[in-house]
């Protein structure tokens, strides 16, 4: 009696008999022929549940616990994992989501038994912060970003002229007058976004995990949109926006024009003035993407 998941019904009706369950020992050895696998893999459910469905509480508890116990007393090896407590610990994790499912049941059937190593431990909330993917999910956003920026100059220099290419008919321009102060408003609110989300990034106990998935996130964005830029052109939306059409032919005048727009945030407050890039909006992307950071951590935290 040794390993319990070598254990025959007779075996487990023994154990169970030296435990004060012999009145279970005809419904659950022999009705239905638990040996040890089967007993290792009894739930506090399966015990409450049809068909082997306890009817006393506190048999049902204290059976459980008892359960537990054994396994307690198990070290397993499944595939060379070691199993703590009848539970497989899942791999090193760098989701939230997949704390979660630490937890999880899983088959006992490779338990194997053997003496309990409490120099061993387990720690399943402690994520490995991994900060150098964090730098490195940094450098590719950075690198998104200076190649819109290099995207948006040579866009620029190619931008239709207003005089012979007027901007395309649309019934919203067409209909409302121009509000001077909005393109300021939009940008107020993606600095304010930026701000709350710096706030719960560092606040938040895994930062460097939230922090390295919003990086990746922005710079695979903002890749797609220099794709955008690049394959479509459009008249200048605005009769009142004058278009710098100076080109950049070399590539010295383009990287430095791709430096001030980078530092500048491609923001109108920053004194920018950019056209040819509507089609894929800057201030779009921000702020649809910060409100999306921002409201997931909130949901994750609210479920926890």
């Amino acid at each position: 009696m040794d390993d319990p998941t070598k254990w025959s019904c007779n075996e487990v009706s023994n154990w169970l008999t030296n435990n004060g369950f012999q009145k279970y020992c005809q419904l659950i050895c022999v009705e239905h022929q638990i040996d040890g696998q089967g007993l290792l893999s009894l739930t506090e459910n399966d015990l409450k549940q049809s068909p082997i469905e306890i009817r006393v509480l506190g048999d049902v508890k204290r059976l459980t616990h008892l359960i537990k116990s054994l396994k307690t007393k198990c070290v397993g090896r499944s595939n060379g994992t070691v199993l703590y407590n009848g539970v497989i610990p899942m791999p090193r994790q760098t989701s939230l989501q997949m704390v979660d499912r630490i937890n999880a049941p899983t088959d006992s059937s490779d338990i194997e038994c053997n003496e309990f190593d409490r120099n061993i431990t387990h720690h399943p909330r402690n994520l490995d912060p991994e900060k150098g993917k964090a730098a490195l999910a940094v450098c590719y956003m950075i690198f998104g970003l200076l190649c819109t920026c290099y995207c948006i100059v040579v866009v620029q220099s190619k931008a239709p002229d207003q005089q012979k290419h007027p901007p395309l008919p649309d019934i919203f321009l067409n209909t409302f007058p121009q509000i001077s102060w909005a393109p300021k408003l939009s940008e107020g609110a993606v600095l304010s976004l930026m701000v709350i989300w710096i706030i719960i990034a560092v606040l938040n106990k895994h930062r460097w995990i939230l922090m390295r998935r919003t990086f990746c996130l922005l710079g695979t964005m903002y890749l797609l949109r220099c794709v955008c830029i690049l394959i479509t052109q459009l008249p200048v939306p605005e009769t009142n926006v004058i278009c710098d059409r100076k080109n950049y032919t070399d590539f010295l005048s383009r990287a430095g024009r791709t430096l001030e727009i980078f530092f500048g945030a491609g923001l109108k407050v920053s004194g920018l003035k950019t056209c040819g890039d509507y089609m894929f909006s800057g201030h779009t992307v921000s702020m649809t993407m910060f409100n999306f950071f921002i409201t997931e951590c909130e949901f994750y935290h609210s479920r926890r």
